[in-house]
């Protein structure tokens, strides 16, 4: 028996070693799939938590594009709606002054610097110069132009202060100013101080003046009177008109009777029964307003807001808006006129961006008048500017080809999304393909394995050898059926057609890239623009870019009309009518191409166009004709011939059979 071999201590001590090794190494390689697959959680989860985000991130950015356009279109909008509407103001006011169009223009400049320094609307500040025009304040007497301009500062900082329109406040100033004779710096001092220190706002102290001012400044009163006795009304909760009307008809009475006011109303408090006394006074009506102001009287009320009224009136309006002036609103009227003021610096509704707006507009007015083609509409065309009628008539003409360029996008639309359509069924049918190969391919595996354990024999093995012939002719039969293989082929013939039709444009391809769909479409506008390059180059050169768009224009068109010319061209070489009412079709599609200024002379490469495709039956005709005029021919026919003898230069040349019938119903006879 052999002797044992003993392994020495150091080999012992490395196998021990290798075990707890190849532990870690596992652990370690079990901690790293682990962790990686631990950190794919997290980044799924954090795709899982930015995909709500980025929805929400793309909704806002697409809500962004709409909302900066609604706000340019604002914008625009409102700039032409203010320009307009300051055009209009200036043109009310050149209609009722009769100063010329220079004084006028100091009222617009002093309507935009009061809309900058006071913050209201420069429209508004037309309008109240407006009013006082109307009522007479610029006569020449009361020094013109100039005394508009100098009431409209008072009157705008009385509408600040009264919180009224500066138009209905004008006309109640004006008013006042010719009633009481008044400088209009006192009018509104007293209006502005009257509804402060009452109860009067503005809606009810505008009714109350308007019907009492005129019978009190008759009666011989003061509006500083007037103003405070309508404040005692006021804060007695008289209505506004009765407290105006009823302050009116006291004293109409008064003044009939010939007594003042305040005598009448002492009466009134010391009868011991006011209200009967009052009622035989004053009547039902007017008691109401006579009542407060008698006792207002009594108790001194009155004459202490008299007083008050004529210590604190002056200068009240300009310190008002003074305080004012510091509150977050008044910044914000300041900040509106500002950018109105932007806008008039631009254009104040005379200059060059309203000319074009409005030729805009008139534009837009005349292209409805065409459409609508009745005979109103024609008659107010033809009173509108020319240059007018031609921009409308332009923009048809482009909406036309804009319609009909809009349909030849869908149709590639359409093109496109069927051709999508194959290549995924062609993709489905080659994967499906692609498994069908892969069963094979393992059936011939298990066959082959069957066939090496059968090698003896011989017979299983000529059966398989026979199997695997046919399964490589299917194999060959099938490749030729993969779809793959025919998209190819298509492709390569769709090729070879474009390059024919390319080729032979001018001959015969035109007329096939009618059937080609969108892709002769492309095709015959490529091939116009080659055609036509030069001609738009030197248009661009010598015309400039308004006729150099107006010939894009052609040529598109021409890209439609070439290809349908070629078509009827080709349609000439049929016999009949249909050959010749052809061929007159393309005489008048090459016509109407002439007359677009297009070329029709030439090809694509500069060499003149072979235009001899007519029908040649035509053309054979016509030289046969030619021939004939230019020759001396004789008929000789003899008494109800068999045939007529053609006769030329006194030699006989043939022999025609003649053909007798009816012409129109009259009969002919040899």
């Amino acid at each position: 028996m052999p002797a044992g071999y003993t392994i020495p201590t150091a080999f012992t001590a490395i196998d021990r070693f290798t075990s707890p090794v190849i532990a870690m190494s596992r652990a370690m390689n079990n901690f790293g799939l682990s962790s990686t697959r631990a950190l794919s959680r997290v980044e799924r989860g954090f795709r899982q938590l930015m995909s709500p985000l980025r929805a929400v991130n793309k909704l806002m950015m697409g809500l962004g594009y709409y909302v900066g356009l609604y706000t340019i279109v604002s914008i625009f909008r409102n700039a032409i709606k203010t320009m307009a509407d300051f055009q209009e103001a200036q043109i009310n006011i050149q209609a009722v002054s009769p100063k010329t169009t220079m004084q006028n223009k100091l009222l617009a400049v002093q309507a935009r610097k009061m809309a900058v320094e006071y913050g209201v609307a420069a429209l508004n500040v037309s309008k109240l110069q407006y009013e006082l025009i109307k009522m007479g304040q610029s006569a020449d007497s009361k020094g013109g132009i100039q005394n508009i301009i100098d009431m409209t500062p008072s009157i705008v900082l009385g509408s600040k202060a009264m919180e009224a329109p500066e138009d209905k406040l004008a006309q109640l100033v004006g008013a006042s100013m010719n009633l009481f004779k008044m400088p209009v710096n006192d009018v509104v001092d007293i209006f502005s101080k009257g509804l402060d220190i009452s109860a009067m706002d503005w809606e009810s102290f505008s009714l109350m003046i308007s019907n009492s001012q005129q019978s009190w400044s008759l009666a011989g009163g003061g509006l500083e009177d007037l103003v405070g006795r309508l404040g005692i009304l006021s804060n007695n909760f008289v209505h506004a008109a009765s407290a105006g009307t009823g302050l009116k008809n006291i004293t109409l009475d008064n003044a009939v009777a010939m007594k003042s006011l305040d005598e009448q109303l002492s009466k009134i408090m010391k009868s011991g029964n006011p209200l009967v006394t009052g009622k035989k006074m004053y009547g039902r009506k007017a008691i109401q307003s006579a009542i407060p102001l008698a006792v207002s009287l009594d108790d001194g009320s009155m004459d202490e807001l008299a007083k008050k009224l004529n210590r604190e009136r002056k200068g009240y309006t300009a310190m008002l808006n003074a305080i004012k002036a510091a509150g977050i609103n008044y910044k914000l009227e300041q900040t509106k006129t500002a950018w109105q003021e932007l806008i008039f610096s631009v254009d104040d509704g005379t200059g060059a961006f309203a000319k074009a707006t409005t030729h805009i507009l008139e534009s837009a007015r005349a292209v409805l008048l065409i459409t609508a083609d009745s005979e109103a509409a024609r008659q107010t065309l033809r009173g509108l500017n020319p240059e007018v009628r031609e921009t409308a008539e332009r923009f048809i003409y482009w909406a036309k080809w804009a319609k009909r360029l809009l349909y030849t996008i869908i149709a590639l639309k359409v093109a496109m999304i069927l051709w999508r359509v194959v290549i995924i069924a062609s993709t489905t049918a080659m994967w499906l393909w692609n498994a069908a190969w892969g069963a094979s391919v393992a059936l011939g595996i298990a066959n082959a394995t069957t066939v090496g354990w059968n090698t003896v024999s011989i017979g299983a093995f000529t059966i398989a050898t026979k199997v695997a012939t046919a399964a490589q002719v299917l194999w060959s039969a099938a490749l030729a059926a993969n779809p793959i293989v025919w998209i190819i082929v298509a492709v390569a013939a769709l090729i070879i057609l474009m390059y024919q039709v390319v080729k032979h444009w001018n001959e015969w391809g035109a007329a096939v890239s009618v059937f080609m769909g969108p892709l002769g479409t492309v095709i015959s506008l490529i091939q116009s623009f080659r055609r036509n390059w030069d001609m738009l180059v030197q248009t661009f050169t010598t015309k400039g870019f308004l006729d150099g768009f107006y010939m894009i224009g052609d040529i598109i068109r021409d890209a439609f009309l070439m290809p349908i010319q070629q078509v009827y061209e080709l349609m000439s070489n049929l016999p009949g009518v249909i050959g010749s009412s052809s061929a007159e079709m393309a005489e008048l599609v090459k016509a109407t191409r002439a007359g677009m200024g297009v070329n029709v002379t030439t090809d694509e490469n500069g060499n003149p166009l072979n235009t001899k495709r007519i029908n040649p039956e035509l053309s054979k005709q016509e030289s046969l004709q030619s021939t004939i005029e230019k020759s001396m021919v004789e008929l000789v026919i003899r008494n109800k011939p068999d045939f007529v003898d053609v006769i030329d230069k006194n030699k006989k040349v043939s022999s025609i059979t003649p053909q007798v019938g009816s012409t129109m119903g009259a009969q002919t006879s040899w």
